[in-house]
């Protein structure tokens, strides 16, 4: 996300970022490959066959919730809600969960799919609109730099108020009104 806005990974305690937990780095210290393996290939192959968060048991024994966020056919990140146990044979370091509190966990992975998958397809929208609003407003000041256009007529070619016209501008472009024609007159 554009700096100021929600969480960046930086804001993510390391810990919380890369499978560093105490019990994958036991288990790394010694099957690194298969940690690779399974991260890397099986779950992201597991994800765009199933789209919708799931549970995952990995080489090591540690049952996650897996939380895919695919768009257009694409995965473009992996979530991971974990890691605990559902039976006795798995890993005992791990804390036990009961399949009700397994089904709460999976609600939640379900609204956080939600709410990521929104939130890159609100960016995305957005930053396709800049893109066509950039433009317009361009082709507009082209068209019109030699009559010196004031900002009303831009508003009056975008179909918007003078006043969100002028905000437009500055959040498109980075620049006033008044500096963007002059910037297109050097």
């Amino acid at each position: 996300q554009p700096a100021g806005e929600g969480t960046s990974l930086e804001d993510i305690p390391y810990q919380f970022r890369l499978h560093t937990s105490a019990f994958c780095q036991k288990i790394k210290s010694t099957q690194n490959e298969r940690c690779v393996q399974c991260d890397l290939r099986h779950v992201p192959q597991l994800a765009m066959q199933k789209y919708r968060p799931f549970v995952n048991r990995c080489h090591a024994g540690a049952s996650e919730i897996i939380i895919p966020l695919i768009i257009r056919d694409h995965l473009v990140a992996l979530g991971y809600l974990g890691q605990f146990r559902e039976t006795a044979r798995q890993p005992t370091e791990l804390p036990l969960y009961s399949a009700k509190r397994v089904k709460e966990a999976m609600a939640v992975g379900v609204l956080l799919q939600r709410f990521f998958l929104y939130e890159v397809e609100h960016a995305i929208i957005v930053q396709a609109d800049h893109h066509y609003r950039h433009t317009q407003i361009f082709r507009f000041l082209r068209r019109n730099i030699k009559e010196d256009p004031r900002l009303k007529e831009l508003a009056d070619d975008l179909g918007i108020s003078i006043s969100r016209a002028g905000h437009l501008v500055k959040e498109v472009t980075g620049q006033t009104f008044v500096e963007l024609k002059m910037q297109l007159r050097m």
